[in-house]
């Protein structure tokens, strides 16, 4: 994809495994790139590899794919879990633990500072979360 009539300028793929350039054709275009690189891919890799180490890559790549994707759902599962406790006790439990921690007590010092803000009533829900995150993961102060 790289080369012209003037400049040979090659590609990291196998020999011959793409052409050397392509025609745009409006939104077809886009699955048919799609589909060169991929097959540019799979020939490269193939010749890189023999076929059980190929087999082996491949298991290798969905495996850690999956943890990949585990681990965005457990994020999304974490900040849906702060949101919904912030929501329901989120002022509750800051006040109840202001005065017994003092590196909580800063970082809501610092919050509120930084929203310009005196009072918890006028914080926003993701600066609460925030917080209560902090709380948790920095501090190891549990959550109902």
């Amino acid at each position: 994809f790289r080369g012209n009539t003037r400049v040979d300028a090659g590609c990291r793929f196998i020999e011959d495994s793409i052409p050397e350039y392509m025609i745009y054709d409006g939104r077809k275009s886009v699955s048919e790139f799609i589909g060169i690189i991929e097959k540019g891919m799979r020939a490269s890799l193939e010749d890189e590899y023999s076929d059980e180490e190929y087999e082996k890559y491949k298991k290798e790549a969905l495996k850690e794919n999956e943890e990949k994707k585990l681990k965005e759902k457990e994020k999304i599962r974490a900040k849906d879990k702060y949101e919904i406790f912030a929501k329901e006790n989120g002022f509750e439990f800051i006040k109840e633990h202001y005065l017994k921690n003092e590196d909580f007590k800063n970082k809501v010092r610092e919050v509120l500072d930084a929203d310009g803000t005196k009072n918890l009533t006028g914080l926003k829900l993701e600066r609460t979360i925030e917080i209560i995150k902090y709380a948790v993961e920095e501090l190891n102060i549990g959550i109902a």
